[in-house]
C-alpha cells in the first residue's frame, strides 16, 4: 500500500487487495469520518493476472465491494468501477499500452482546452496572464517529464497544446474592455500569432519573453531531465523490477524508453548552440558529467 497526498494505491493478489481496501476504508471512516467515492476508484488487472486460476471471481468481488461504496446517483449515470487491463494512471502519469497513454494525454489536453475557453473570457489581463503562465502553460510539462520518451511516439499531440497557448495569448493582446464576442472577432482578425512572436513569448521575461512553455520546443529537454532524475533509482532497484542490467544502457538498450531518449537527445543537440552543449553523448548527459 502506498499513498501520495489523498491518492492511495494497493497492489497485490486480488483477495489481499480486497481485505486491505476494506480495512483502509473502515479505518478512514472511524478515524476521520471519510467516506469513499466508489466511481472514482480505478481497478487495474493486467491480462497476465486475470488469467490466473480464481482471479475472475476475486476481481468480481472487488468490483462488487466498490459498487457498494458508489452513490446510487452515480450508478444510475453509469459511473461505476470496472477492472481494466490496458493501463492505469498513477500520480497523474499514464502507465500502460501506447493506446492507453495516448487516450490519457488526449484527455488532459481536452481538459486544458476547456480551461483555455474559460480563461479567454477573463477581462483582467494580469490575472489571465498569470494563470496562463504559471498554470496552463506548465501543467503539460509534468507529462513531458514523466512520459517524455513515450511522447516521442505522440509528438503529433504537442502542437495541439501549443496552438491553444498561442490562441489564448492572442486574447490577452486585444482590447480587454471589449465584450467576449468582440474580443473573439478581434482575435480572428489577427489571423494567428506569427512564429517569431510565439518564439519570443517562450523566452524568459528577462530575455524579453513571456515565460510561456511550448511543448514542441520543450519536450526533448523535459524528457531528458525526467530520465536524469529517475534512472538512478531504477538502476538501484532494477532486480526488483526484473530489468536486466544491460537493458538500462543508454546507447544499446532496445527498450522504447531509451529509443525515445535517444531521439530527444538528437533533437536537443540540433536545438542547442554547440558552444554551450557540454555533453558529447546521451550516456554522459544522463550521468550528469560531461
Amino acid at each position: 500500500m502506498a499513498a501520495l497526498h489523498d491518492d492511495v494505491e494497493i497492489a497485490g493478489p486480488p483477495g489481499r487487495v480486497l481485505l486491505a481496501l476494506q480495512a483502509m476504508i473502515a479505518t478512514a471512516d472511524v478515524g476521520a469520518g471519510l467516506q469513499p467515492t466508489g466511481h472514482k476508484f480505478v481497478l487495474y488487472v493486467p491480462a497476465s493476472a486475470a488469467a490466473m486460476p480464481g482471479a475472475a471471481a476475486a476481481v468480481a468481488a472487488i468490483e462488487e465491494a466498490i459498487e457498494g461504496w458508489t452513490a446510487q446517483d452515480a450508478l444510475r449515470r453509469g459511473q461505476r468501477c470496472h477492472a481494466q487491463a490496458d493501463g492505469v494512471v498513477t500520480a497523474g502519469v499514464p502507465i500502460g499500452t501506447s493506446a492507453f497513454v495516448r487516450t490519457t494525454v488526449e484527455g488532459v489536453l481536452a481538459m486544458h482546452e476547456r480551461a483555455h475557453d474559460e480563461l479567454e473570457q477573463l477581462c483582467d489581463v494580469q490575472a489571465a496572464y498569470l494563470l496562463l503562465r504559471y498554470s496552463l502553460s506548465v501543467r503539460f510539462v509534468y507529462l513531458l517529464r514523466t512520459i517524455g520518451p513515450i511522447i516521442a511516439e505522440l509528438r503529433d499531440l504537442l502542437p495541439r497544446h501549443d496552438a491553444r497557448l498561442r490562441r489564448t495569448l492572442q486574447f490577452l493582446l486585444v482590447d480587454p474592455t471589449a465584450t467576449p464576442e468582440r474580443r473573439t472577432e478581434l482575435v480572428a482578425a489577427l489571423r494567428g500569432l506569427d512564429d517569431l512572436a510565439w518564439r519570443q513569448a517562450q523566452c524568459r521575461p528577462r530575455e524579453g519573453g513571456l515565460g510561456l512553455t511550448g511543448a514542441t520546443l520543450r519536450w526533448a529537454a523535459a524528457a531528458l531531465a525526467g530520465a536524469h532524475d529517475c534512472l538512478p533509482f531504477i538502476a538501484r532497484h532494477a532486480s526488483a523490477y526484473c530489468i536486466p542490467v544491460g537493458a538500462l544502457d543508454a546507447v544499446s538498450s532496445t527498450l522504447p524508453f531509451f529509443t525515445g531518449l535517444r531521439l530527444a537527445f538528437t533533437l536537443l543537440q540540433q536545438l542547442a548552440s554547440p558552444a554551450v552543449f557540454l555533453f558529447p553523448d546521451l550516456s554522459s548527459l544522463l550521468s550528469g558529467s560531461p
